[in-house]
């Protein structure tokens, strides 16, 4: 699902335009508490990964913020 709504976000995109997707990375803290008391489902995915699903697409780059739990996707047509 997330890769066929890029696929088709990217084909929208005017030259030179970008997507930016953000994602919990793997090593994200309190993962259980999140998921057992809150019940907040989270699909985690580390650089990777994201990189291998996202590379059919274009060019991947992967940039981070300083504690390295929120990756973030950005794609440049």
């Amino acid at each position: 699902m997330c890769f066929k709504l890029t696929s088709t976000f990217y084909e929208l995109l005017n030259p030179k335009g970008q997507i930016i997707i953000g994602n919990f990375n793997t090593n994200t803290p309190e993962h259980l508490v999140r998921t057992i008391i809150l019940d907040w489902n989270l699909i985690l995915r580390d650089k990777k990964h994201l990189i291998n699903l996202f590379s059919p697409i274009s060019k991947v780059k992967i940039e981070k913020e300083p504690l390295n739990i929120n990756l973030f996707v950005v794609l440049i047509k």
